[in-house]
């Protein structure tokens, strides 16, 4: 069950809002255009509204019915009177077991049809003032739902993984980037990223290089907004490897006592060392070893610890005056 609802969980969730639309009975256009907005603004859903739909040979009935159909919330803004209409979307939309989902707008009169309506509703219906106390009502009740099945359809109902989404989603939606952390090497902790996409398996993360960086949503602590600007926190690291500064997710945190990561040690002048350097030169880059504490005068040159697909550093150790000292590899384009 889980896994299906995972799945559908991967795509925009459509929202179909119904009301009474014919202004010389009763004029609800502010409301459904906050309720558009509502929608809109919300994370993994997407509205159907008839007004915002394309030209279709079919009569306006059958498509009122198709898109209730075809969606997964059903949104019911009501004023005063009630059409047959929005009675039969209305109706059409419980029989098929949608998320319904009634706004009553507060009035001196009601039509009979509409008490009866919000009296015999098997959900619970909230009321409203105005146009943006609808958008704000209305968004909260559809985040709260969506907050629901995302945590429904996660491991152990973790509702982290909901709000991390939901806020990784508003970022997106305004267009702004992130910092990482932990990330290693840490000198590019003030690197921003973009999100590219999301869904309930993967963040999708946007470096300069157009490449994509898939980070699941598990793995993240959460999305903050800090003095510095927004970032994610994750449980693990995300990680530069070489020779073209692809980055990369991994579930391990970074080893505190050493900034430079997880090492792997080589042979000084071993086959493998041989064969990466061929490997670099033929793609346009040089290897060098410098001695743990030159590291940072070396990168102002340039140069960049070298970092393997595994996430390795790699270093040799060897005995000077001052004892047994780390040799690290770096590396930069000729």
């Amino acid at each position: 069950m889980r896994g299906d609802q995972g799945s559908r969980m991967s795509e925009r969730i459509k929202v179909f809002i119904s009301s009474v639309m014919n202004k010389s009975q009763e004029d609800l256009s502010a409301e459904r255009e906050a309720a558009l907005e509502a929608v809109s603004s919300i994370p993994f859903c997407k509205p159907w509204a008839f007004e915002t739909e394309p030209a279709s040979p079919q009569g306006a009935e059958d498509a009122f019915l198709e898109g209730v159909r075809g969606s997964a919330f059903f949104v019911l803004i009501l004023g005063k009177t009630l059409t047959q209409p929005v009675k039969k979307e209305y109706l059409f939309a419980a029989t098929n077991r949608k998320a319904v989902f009634i706004f009553a707008k507060e009035a001196q009169e009601r039509s009979e049809e509409v008490e009866t309506l919000l009296e015999s509703a098997s959900v619970k219906y909230d009321s409203f003032e105005s146009a943006s106390d609808l958008s704000n009502k209305c968004r909260r009740a559809l985040e709260k739902e969506i907050i629901r099945r995302v945590t429904d359809a996660t491991p152990m109902g973790d509702t982290r993984i909901s709000n991390v989404l939901l806020d990784a989603q508003r970022l997106k939606s305004k267009g702004e980037r992130l910092r990482v952390r932990p990330i290693v090497p840490p000198k590019y902790s003030s690197r921003e990223f973009s999100i590219e996409s999301i869904s309930i398996e993967s963040i999708n993360l946007g470096a300069l290089n157009t490449q994509l960086i898939v980070i699941p949503p598990s793995k993240v602590r959460g999305v903050f907004r800090t003095q510095d600007g927004n970032l994610m926190e994750l449980d693990g690291r995300l990680q530069a490897t070489h020779p073209q500064m692809l980055w990369k997710f991994f579930a391990e945190a970074p080893d505190l006592s050493n900034p430079l990561g997880f090492v792997q040690f080589v042979s000084r002048d071993g086959i493998s060392i041989t064969q990466l350097r061929a490997r670099l030169e033929s793609a346009g880059y040089e290897l060098t070893s410098v001695w743990r504490p030159g590291v940072a005068e070396k990168e102002s040159e340039g140069w960049e610890v070298y970092y393997d697909e595994e996430g390795h550093y790699l270093a040799f150790q060897d005995y000077t005056r001052s004892g047994v000292e780390q040799a690290v590899f770096m590396v930069r384009k000729k």
